[in-house]
């Protein structure tokens, strides 16, 4: 096999990987504009006591959140395409499957920045009990989400 066929290849499984990983995930947030279990969160945001201020104040996080996760799902998902598209061609260009990889690594790590800043947000938002609270009534909703997935795709650890 000549060395620019194997590379091709190799290139080919990475960005199959990289495209395919996550398509489930993806396909939810799109619809959903990155907020899973909304209407429990937002029962959990209640449970907290808030003052008149922190509700305006989540409220606004929680909306431009929203908008951020939809723009960057809407290029994800763009990106996506245009490398199956390429991958797809009978001399698909090896440079420009490398440059798409890179851009979907970027809004990859740009949606786990979003999610970081919005939880630095909702701890300057929070009070350090309401914080608490608020974190560990999310983390047993996720483990409880996992547990009923066990076995399948979204199995983890």
């Amino acid at each position: 096999m000549k060395p620019l066929n194997k590379q091709m290849i190799i290139l080919a499984a990475i960005a199959l990987g990289l495209v395919f990983s996550g398509t489930a995930n993806a396909k939810m947030s799109e619809e959903e504009a990155g907020q899973p279990n909304k209407d429990k969160r937002d029962q959990v945001i209640r449970q907290l006591n808030l003052t008149p201020q922190q509700e305006a104040q989540i409220k606004q996080l929680q909306m431009l959140n929203r908008q951020k996760a939809k723009e960057l799902f809407l290029r994800l998902k763009e990106k996506r395409k245009e490398l199956v598209d390429e991958l797809d061609k009978a001399r698909s260009s090896p440079i420009k499957i490398k440059a798409l990889i890179a851009e979907l690594k970027d809004i990859q790590g740009r949606l786990i920045e979003q999610r970081v800043d919005g939880v630095l947000k909702m701890k300057e938002i929070l009070t350090p009990e309401q914080y608490q609270k608020f974190s560990e009534t999310l983390k047993n909703m996720h483990k409880s989400n996992f547990e009923l997935k066990k076995g399948g795709h979204w199995e983890r650890y």
